[in-house]
């Protein structure tokens, strides 16, 4: 079943998944406590994340992920992507698993109301990831819904597993290799505890860690 929050068709749908697929292998480096790669020399999958090239007139944005595919245990994660000021272009946020090129999800919004960490739960949709499947996401600027390859866009990669969730807190998850929990983990411990710098400072490390230090740097802010 498709799953669509707006009307727009992304045309670039195909071609993200043949960058996406045709990345050299790579892999994170953890320092001694935090996020730990579940697969230490899993091909890279993260497109985009990087301002070099993007027009002055349009926010840096990245999907906050790793550069290996990320695992989760929810069947509806929450995925956090990143826009570096307020926009009022068209942002287009899409989900299509390892087989397919036209998306499963295609959410629109009308840009985008603060600068930073942004939040999209699968439960808006209805969408549910199946164990074991690779899905790629990602994230677009459509400054020109006619004109695709003006688009700024970042993508990621995302892999439900089974199993049971480890004890503790957002480190628990971050040590057993779940990416997307564990973020989500800490971001909402960040939003009730506002105050807390050690755990603002603990998502600035992971930032950096998956080589998204532009948005830990904002975040430190």
């Amino acid at each position: 079943m498709k799953h669509r929050t707006g009307g727009v068709q992304v045309a670039s749908a195909a071609l993200l998944a043949l960058q996406l697929l045709s990345l050299p292998a790579g892999a994170d480096t953890p320092p001694a406590t935090g996020y730990v790669a579940p697969q230490a020399d899993a091909p890279r999958r993260r497109v985009g994340g990087s301002s070099r090239g993007v027009a002055e007139a349009l926010p840096f944005v990245a999907v906050i992920a790793p550069d290996h595919v990320g695992y989760t245990l929810q069947e509806q994660p929450v995925l956090y992507w990143f826009s570096s000021r307020p926009t009022t272009v068209r942002v287009e946020l899409t989900l299509i698993d390892e087989h397919g090129v036209v998306p499963l999800l295609e959410n629109v919004a009308t840009g985008t109301a603060t600068a930073g960490l942004q939040r999209y739960s699968l439960r808006d949709s209805g969408l549910k990831l199946q164990p074991g499947i690779d899905y790629q996401w990602s994230v677009s600027l459509v400054p020109d819904a006619e004109g695709r390859s003006n688009d700024v866009l970042s993508a990621g990669a995302i892999r439900r597993v089974s199993g049971d969730a480890p004890e503790g807190d957002a480190a628990a998850l971050a040590a057993a290799g779940l990416w997307y929990d564990a973020f989500a983990a800490l971001s909402e411990a960040i939003e009730a505890n506002p105050g807390d710098a050690a755990l603002r400072q603990t998502r600035q490390q992971w930032l950096r860690q998956i080589g998204l230090g532009e948005v830990a740097d904002f975040d430190q802010r």
